[in-house]
C-alpha cells in the first residue's frame, strides 16, 4: 500500500517537473524569437521583413496589436506550435513535456496581449495567473518597453528574465555574433527618436553660446516614455538612467 502511494506520488512529481520544464522551454523560445526580431534583421528582408516591421510598429504603438483579430495576431505561433509539437513527438519526448510546451507556444501572443491589457479587461483568472508569474504580468513586461528596449525578451512568464538579465545572456550572445560574424545589433527606430529628443532637450536647456560640458548639462529633463499603454507616462528621466530589470506596478498606467 505504501509502495503504491509512493509510486503514485513519484509519478505525479515527475509529471509536474516535465510540465514545468515544457512551460519554461516555451518561455525561453519566446525570448530567443523576440530578441532576434528586436535586434537583427531589416524590414526590407524577404520572408522575415514583415515580422521586423511588426516589431517596430509594436514598439511605436505598444497596444495597437491588441485591436487585431485573434487569428491575425496568433496564426504564426499556432503554426510554430504545431511544428514544435510534431518534432518533439517524433523524437519521443513525454506528453507531459509536449502538452505544456505546445500550449505555451500557441498562447504566447495572447499572453503578450494580456501583458498589454488592464486587469479589468483581463479578468480575475488571468490577473491571478499574472500575479503568480505563471504568465507574464504587465509590470514585468513594461520593463522591456522602457528606454533601450533591450531587456526582458521572454514573454510567457516572469521567471526566466531576471536570471537571463543577471547573467547578461543576451549581451554575451550579441558580443559573440559581433566578433564571429561582424554584425552589430539593430537599434530600434523608436529608441533612436527618443534619444535624439533627449539630446535636443539637453541642448536647448543651455544658452546657445554656452559650451556643452558635463557640468552644464541638466541632470534631469522632461521626457515622455511610452510603456505598455499608448499614452505618455509622466516622469523625469535622468540622462544616466539605467534600464530596470523589473518595473513597479505603480508605474503602469492605463488609458481612460
Amino acid at each position: 500500500m505504501i509502495e503504491a502511494a509512493f509510486d503514485v506520488l513519484s509519478s505525479v512529481l515527475v509529471t509536474c517537473l516535465w510540465a514545468f520544464a515544457g512551460w519554461l522551454v516555451a518561455d525561453f523560445g519566446s525570448g530567443v524569437i523576440h530578441w532576434g526580431q528586436d535586434r537583427y534583421g531589416s524590414p526590407r528582408w524577404p520572408v522575415v521583413g514583415g515580422v521586423v516591421r511588426d516589431t517596430i510598429r509594436h514598439h511605436r504603438k505598444p497596444r495597437g496589436f491588441t485591436q487585431m483579430p485573434f487569428w491575425q495576431r496568433s496564426w504564426r505561433v499556432f503554426c510554430l506550435a504545431a511544428v514544435v509539437g510534431a518534432v518533439f513527438t517524433f523524437i519521443g519526448a513525454p506528453i507531459a513535456f509536449i502538452a505544456p510546451l505546445v500550449l505555451a507556444i500557441g498562447l504566447s501572443n495572447e499572453i503578450h496581449v494580456a501583458a498589454h491589457s488592464s486587469p479589468k479587461n483581463n479578468g480575475v483568472l488571468i490577473t491571478t495567473l499574472q500575479s503568480t508569474g505563471v504568465i507574464q504580468s504587465q509590470a514585468h513586461h513594461a520593463a522591456h518597453h522602457r528606454h533601450l528596449k533591450n531587456t526582458n525578451y521572454c514573454t510567457v512568464t516572469n521567471w526566466l528574465n531576471p536570471l537571463l538579465e543577471r547573467a547578461r545572456f543576451w549581451r554575451r550572445i550579441e558580443v559573440y555574433i559581433r566578433v564571429a560574424f561582424h554584425t552589430r545589433p539593430r537599434r530600434d527606430p523608436v529608441v533612436r527618436r527618443l534619444q535624439r529628443r533627449k539630446w535636443r532637450a539637453a541642448v536647448s536647456y543651455n544658452a546657445p553660446t554656452e559650451a556643452m560640458t558635463s557640468r552644464s548639462m541638466p541632470s534631469e529633463i522632461p521626457f515622455d516614455v511610452r510603456l505598455i499603454s499608448n499614452g505618455p507616462v509622466p516622469r523625469m528621466a535622468s540622462l544616466n538612467d539605467q534600464v530596470p530589470a523589473t518595473c513597479s506596478k505603480s508605474s503602469v498606467t492605463w488609458p481612460e
